[in-house]
């Protein structure tokens, strides 16, 4: 058998496949990366500035600011590691934005005198903790906070 001047493709053809497949392989991991790195980037960052309590301790008003880089959901609020028996939003709302800020009204059994720990817990399992002393019962105190996050 004799071999003639055949060729399957040209270079050109064959060169003109080979850019167009690393182009697309490029493409496809820049996109990737890019994906990869903007999820890092938002941050989910809550602190728990305040607690003041109602003169009965009854209640207590947390209010939070949100540092972070992205809108925070807020799913539960425990006190004491366990779920709020009640807490409702009287300023902001369950998801606080960037820069944002919510106070949350929690009411529960509070024991006077007593330190108290409150959790708030995002949506994607974040747990942000402060702590504050209940006031004796019939005197309106402040609470002191410390602050802890995940």
């Amino acid at each position: 058998m004799i071999l003639q001047d055949k060729k399957a493709l040209s270079p050109v053809i064959s060169a003109i496949i080979l850019i167009a497949v690393t182009t697309v392989v490029a493409i496809a991991a820049t996109s990737w990366m890019g994906s990869i790195s903007f999820n890092f980037m938002q941050t989910e960052e809550i602190w728990i500035t305040s607690c003041i309590w109602a003169p009965d301790a009854s209640h207590a008003n947390i209010t939070l600011i949100n540092t972070g880089t992205s809108k925070v959901p807020i799913s539960t609020v425990q006190l004491d590691g366990n779920t709020a028996a009640d807490y409702t939003f009287v300023s902001g709302t369950s998801t606080v934005d960037a820069g944002g800020t919510a106070t949350i009204q929690v009411s529960d059994s509070f024991v006077g005198n007593a330190r108290h720990q409150f959790s708030v817990i995002t949506d994607r399992g974040h747990r942000f903790v402060f702590l504050a002393k209940a006031p004796k019962f019939g005197n309106f105190q402040h609470g002191m906070g410390n602050h802890n996050s995940k």
